[in-house]
């Protein structure tokens, strides 16, 4: 847990991507993307069409990230995106842990993780649909 919270950002990529990467193709078709986000909208909001703010939302992020434009985003395509936006990180769902959650399993397994207490439980930012 601690790599991947306190890693560097291109350790971080890579991790996310290979969470996102469902069948380790090395890329992340549409269809993975609406099985990742399929649950992130629930109910009817506004009369629309849960499973279309889906498809939205694949096609922001299509469009944001999809650099060379071939219909899949590929290691490439994310690994540059994020660089340039550190929020895209975690665009497709949550797969790092919190600092809380750092805090408790290191406390937990780690002798003296209390002085460091101060480091681990800042908030860390979340995407916000603005960035689209």
């Amino acid at each position: 847990i601690s790599a991947q919270e306190y890693g560097h950002l291109e350790e971080k990529i890579s991790f996310c991507f290979k969470v996102y990467d469902l069948m380790g193709e090395g890329y992340i078709k549409k269809e993975y993307m609406f099985r990742l986000l399929k649950h992130t909208f629930r109910g009817n909001l506004l009369g629309e069409d849960p499973e279309e703010l889906v498809k939205d939302m694949i096609d922001m992020v299509m469009n944001k990230m999809d650099l060379d434009r071939d219909g899949v985003l590929s290691f490439e395509d994310y690994k540059q995106s994020v660089k340039k936006n550190n929020d895209l990180l975690e665009v497709l769902g949550y797969c790092l842990p919190s600092r809380p959650a750092v805090y408790a399993f290191m406390s937990t397994f780690t002798p003296n993780v209390s002085t460091m207490h101060g480091k681990l439980l800042p908030s860390r930012s979340r995407l916000k649909i603005k960035d689209f």
